[in-house]
């Protein structure tokens, strides 16, 4: 287990190495696995919408 990883992270189970990249100051996990397409999610906060 990383010093990254969350506690209910069982890395038995999930398998896969973590990587972070900085975008404007704010750090953002990402996955880099497979050979298909890549498919990306974001997701924002309530503290960032509008109205």
């Amino acid at each position: 287990m990383s010093k990254d990883d969350p506690s209910w992270l069982d890395r038995a189970i999930f398998p896969f190495t973590s990587r972070f990249v900085n975008v404007d100051g704010n750090r953002v996990h990402y996955i880099d696995e497979g050979t298909r397409p890549t498919l990306l999610l974001l997701h924002g906060s309530r503290t960032a919408q509008p109205g």
